[in-house]
């Protein structure tokens, strides 16, 4: 993976004549499942104010969005789920007002099990992720006046791998030209080295080929298809797209090329998205073997190698706040926050979107 780049830096306005919340981390915005989260949460407020609570929370969502054709128009379908809520109360206000600089510690300790943050966009229309944000909230009861709200993106990455395994396929199928007449049968038994990658690497195919057919084969083609699948309401859409592709030499009719000989396939990722496997948004990646006949009006025949993309390890950018020199703020005591169950399946659809 490449190097983890520096957390952005911004400097959010604080101690001035506007109130303001500010959330901050004292680590890098990036963590495993079950980590704990350390950070404060910063308020300003210029004069009296009437509020209620200041609040800390984690969420996590899943994302998707694309557009679709509805008669003469175009519209646009959004669909949000979020799987994780924590949420800790870190003050109450007594006399429902208050004035000055407060400063809140907490520790929030993520659950154990957390899917990684990953996003997919398609260039055919479709954009999915799953993402994670930390919100500070100040409840103002004033009429007309909005919540104080500040919220920072951070990265859960996998906890555990899968195990790297080489994955077994094969083609065992008959040739026929416009459908009915039979030309023999074709025997590929296929290894892929591996069954994870990232963009850039190398997969090795190893193809023992059994041509009993009369129809020579022309090529060999590998190609990378990915396919996108968003839910959003009553609405389904899948995106299937192939990235990369490559030809390779055939065979002749009634060739056997098995053991030592066998053909050996390198196919190079391109850039690639992660893998999903959430509630509304999935992504998944196959490595299609194609076998192209030299003879006309005879159709090709394919198998897909289905394999996991694991996200690089690159942490989100974040805000932290520069306080100014006469930030003097009353540090309360530190708030810690457990862990919450996460929800196993997304309620059932209404007419009224989450987003």
């Amino acid at each position: 993976p490449p190097e983890l780049p520096g957390i952005r830096a911004r400097n959010v306005p604080m101690g001035g004549a506007q109130s303001s919340i500010v959330v901050t981390t004292h680590t890098a915005p990036a963590y495993a499942p079950g980590e704990l989260i350390a950070g404060c949460v910063h308020l300003h407020l210029a004069r009296p104010t009437k509020c209620s609570f200041v609040q800390i929370s984690v969420v996590g969502a899943e994302h998707v969005s694309w557009s679709e054709r509805n008669l003469s128009q175009f519209r646009t379908i959004r669909e949000m789920y979020a799987f994780l809520v924590q949420e800790k109360t870190l003050t109450i206000f007594d006399r429902g007002i208050a004035h000055g600089q407060f400063t809140f510690p907490f520790r929030i300790q993520l659950p154990a099990s957390l899917p990684p943050s990953a996003s997919c966009t398609s260039r055919r229309n479709g954009a999915g992720s799953i993402a994670y944000t930390l919100v500070a909230k100040c409840k103002v009861t004033e009429l007309f006046t909005k919540d104080l709200v500040h919220s920072i993106s951070f990265v859960v990455h996998h906890s555990q791998p899968p195990a790297i395994i080489p994955v077994p396929a094969s083609i065992s199928r008959p040739f026929t030209r416009l459908i009915l007449f039979s030309r023999g049968h074709l025997e590929v038994k296929l290894i892929l080295s591996k069954n994870v990658f990232q963009s850039g690497e190398l997969a090795l195919v190893t193809a023992e080929v059994c041509n009993r057919s009369r129809e020579p084969i022309r090529c060999f083609r590998l190609r990378v298809v990915r396919t996108l699948r968003m839910v959003a309401r009553s609405h389904r859409r899948a995106v299937v797209e192939s990235l990369t592709q490559a030809e390779y030499p055939g065979i002749a009719p009634g060739a056997v090329v098995a053991g030592p000989e066998a053909f050996q396939f390198l196919l190079q990722m391109p850039n690639l998205t992660p893998s999903i496997a959430g509630h509304i948004v999935r992504v998944s990646h196959v490595l299609r073997v194609i076998a192209v006949p030299a003879g006309c009006f005879v159709g090709e025949l394919f198998v897909d190698i289905p394999f996991i993309v694991l996200p690089t390890q690159d942490p989100a950018a974040v805000d932290i706040q520069v306080a100014p020199p006469n930030w003097s703020p009353t540090v309360l005591p530190v708030a810690d926050v457990a862990p919450a169950p996460m929800l196993e399946a997304p309620p059932p659809y209404s007419l009224q979107s989450q987003a």
